[in-house]
């Protein structure tokens, strides 16, 4: 992911900013108008160096509206406001991924004063320090998490909401079975043998399944 590199009107405001003492230095100031140019910029580039994709979820939003997208802090701002305009702590996401992440702790050392600049730094997959496809897969609406750090993205962003709603575990309960059957699917050394015997499995489930009226 490439950074943002501000204008230099913004690179002024930001300058402002981060040219108060560490106490002056409030969250809530990311919602200020004088701020508005600011947050656009950032969202226009990250929405379009993302190619319109979320940046945990990767779920693609095909529109470049600032107000689809949220400016997404990967460490807090409210846990960390002097690194609210570091643009290596910037991305765009989606709403919902957002809103689950909300301000939970990313940072493996939090009293770190200076901004965590390598991957080693985070619980969880960073956008800039990371590749995804390393630490996160999808099949379909299914995620898999691959390492420790896409373990902790999904948790934190809900990742498994996609899978969940597709199944309707919401409303119908969880068939255990083919649960366990479409878990070997995701395994990638599974013999073939086993995955025919899974596969044979899961389309006589499907042959049992009434359509609605």
């Amino acid at each position: 992911m490439i950074p943002v590199t501000y204008s230099q009107a913004n690179q002024g405001i930001v300058d402002g900013y981060e040219n108060r003492t560490a106490v002056d230095k409030d969250p809530a100031y990311w919602n200020d108008d004088a701020v508005t140019p600011v947050r656009s910029q950032i969202k226009n580039h990250y929405i379009s160096d993302q190619q319109q994709r979320c940046c945990y979820c990767r779920l693609v939003y095909p529109t470049n509206h600032n107000a689809v997208w949220d400016g997404e802090h990967i460490i807090p701002r409210a846990l960390a406001a002097r690194f609210m305009f570091e643009p290596r702590n910037l991305a765009a996401s989606c709403k919902d991924c957002n809103n689950a992440k909300s301000d939970q702790e990313v940072r493996v050392r939090p009293n770190r004063v200076s901004f965590p600049d390598q991957s080693a730094h985070y619980k969880i997959m960073h956008p800039h320090f990371d590749e995804y496809d390393q630490h996160i897969a999808w099949y379909g609406k299914v995620v898999r998490a691959l390492s420790q750090k896409g373990i902790k993205l999904v948790e934190m962003c809900n990742l498994q909401r996609f899978g969940l709603a597709k199944i309707g575990a919401d409303t119908l309960p969880i068939n255990a079975t083919v649960a366990e059957t479409i878990g070997k699917f995701m395994d990638p050394n599974l013999p073939p043998l086993e995955a025919e015997m899974a596969l044979a499995s899961l389309q006589a489930y499907v042959k049992t399944i009434k359509p609605k009226n």
